[in-house]
């Protein structure tokens, strides 16, 4: 059924699966790590990130320059488990907020820290949850910075969205 704990139950299933770009090495990337989730619910997301944050139900859409602020906002309102949040050539599903703190799941190769005066890669090769501060203070900025849309992805039955989160957010 489509429920929020079946939808992250499936991607916890799936959490340290080792990432593959374009599915290379028969593994997966961030696009297909979430078709994988939301087929278990008999939802066909799109192939790509881009075509799979033009799925679904708006929830706010950005440009980079937009305020940190406004997009906290947007994601303080959307509705956990079932939304997916798109960057530029990547894509997550929101879990929830601890606090404020918004966290995501994400098939995620690596991200960019900053160390002093030098821009460090971390890899992560992998299913993992984090907050959306990943690459703070790099030149890429935030995944937050670099946030793009948020979609909330409707049940295949076409019921809309799910009653409030409660616990979850």
């Amino acid at each position: 059924p489509y429920t929020r704990r079946i939808l992250l139950e499936q991607a916890f299933k799936l959490l340290d699966r080792p990432y593959g770009c374009g599915d290379s090495y028969g593994e997966q990337d961030c696009s297909r790590f979430l078709a994988e989730v939301f087929a278990t619910v008999g939802i066909v997301l799109p192939r790509n990130s881009t075509a799979q944050g033009a799925s679904g139900i708006d929830g706010g859409t950005f440009v980079r320059q937009d305020p940190v602020s406004a997009k906290a906002a947007a994601l303080a309102a959307a509705d956990p488990g079932t939304t997916l949040l798109r960057l530029d050539g990547h894509i997550m599903l929101l879990l929830g907020f601890v606090g404020e703190t918004p966290y995501v799941i994400h098939d995620i190769w690596a991200y960019t820290q900053k160390e002093g005066t030098q821009e460090v890669v971390r890899v992560i090769n992998g299913v993992a949850v984090s907050t959306l501060s990943l690459s703070e203070g790099s030149r890429r900025g935030s995944l937050l910075e670099r946030l793009l849309n948020l979609r909330l992805i409707q049940s295949p039955r076409g019921e809309g969205s799910l009653p409030a989160a409660g616990g979850i957010h």
